[in-house]
């Protein structure tokens, strides 16, 4: 049986519906239906029964799913075991970082991997979601903690890291004072605010655009600024608000220089590991996926990522709405 069908069918099972395992696994629904027509054809049974509300397991199924539910971790600790053989390991790895990525977990990260594969060379930059997903697609770039990318490509594996809660922030001027004093604040109190945001490409400004177009708003930044830098700049001259995830202003938020709001409903933006799967393969770059996977855990203990939850692959938040 071909593992990249019997996970497809895994998450298929435990999320309920094509829609949601495709958005989870990054994969089209119908080449989700191709894997599992495969598999139920290389077996002789049917696996699942679509209904109107999605999918149920039928008994071949349930046996199914019982008895490969363990076989990826399987698959995994072997590797990270026989990894462990590999002090010596040579080669080189082109490493990428969104901000605040580049500075929250990229220095001990580096360093940890440095002290373990002495005599892997490494290249890092920090980059936009765009730009970083073609690095990718070129084979310019391994490794990339970002945003996911915007469509679904079939040769690059998404792993989800953690999920920011997008709030309100800025300055705490009077002037700016009034959201962030009221009770709840919605969508709709935010459409007639002067919104400082990042350009129509970037990931964070698709999640706003489609935040507000389900609640039927339109959302109209007064300025469009490229790099979160130079919108924390515009903060703190008090030209207006953005909507943002507040581990990026959090030493501007901590000097009291910036006030951030959770807005009703979330917006939800995820942080992932995107890779092609000829480095997820290699053992020096499983490696320093593995190694990504722990620091995501570390830090969200922190208080920068108060905001912030750890991706729980039985419970995702789908990567596109």
């Amino acid at each position: 049986m071909d593992l990249k069908e019997l996970r497809s069918f895994r998450v298929i099972a435990e999320l309920g519906t094509f829609s949601k395992a495709g958005a989870f696994l990054r994969v089209a629904q119908p080449a989700l239906s191709r894997q599992i027509r495969n598999l139920e054809h290389e077996l002789g049974v049917e696996l699942l029964t679509r209904t109107s509300k999605g999918v149920t397991l039928t008994p071949a199924g349930q046996s199914l799913l019982k008895r490969t539910s363990h076989i990826e971790q399987e698959i995994e600790n072997a590797k990270r075991e026989a990894s462990g053989y590999a002090d010596a390991m040579t080669g080189s790895l082109r490493i990428a970082f969104q901000y605040p990525q580049s500075e929250s977990m990229a220095a001990e990260l580096i360093k940890a991997y440095r002290a373990r594969f002495p005599l892997v060379t490494l290249y890092l930059l920090e980059g936009f979601t765009g730009d970083l997903t073609d690095a990718l697609l070129n084979d310019e770039l391994d490794i990339a903690v970002m945003d996911p990318p915007s469509h679904m490509h079939s040769n690059l594996l998404n792993m989800p890291l953690w999920v920011d809660t997008m709030c309100l922030i800025g300055p705490p001027s009077p002037a700016f004072a009034a959201p962030f004093e009221a009770q709840t604040l919605t969508l709709s109190d935010l459409v007639d605010l002067p919104i400082i945001s990042p350009n129509p490409s970037s990931a964070i400004r698709r999640l706003i655009n489609n935040a507000f177009a389900r609640k039927h708003l339109t959302f109209r930044p007064i300025m469009e600024v490229t790099g979160p830098h130079l919108i924390g700049a515009m903060l703190q001259a008090e030209i207006g608000y953005t909507i943002f995830p507040p581990t990026t202003f959090y030493h501007l938020q901590s000097a009291g220089l910036l006030k951030a709001r959770e807005v009703s409903p979330a917006i939800l933006r995820t942080v992932s590991i995107v890779t092609r799967q000829q480095i997820f393969n290699e053992p020096i770059g499983f490696a320093i996926i593995s190694m990504m996977k722990d620091a995501a855990v570390q830090l969200l203990k922190t208080k920068r990522f108060a905001t912030s939850s750890i991706y729980l692959e039985k419970e995702p938040i789908p990567l596109s709405d």
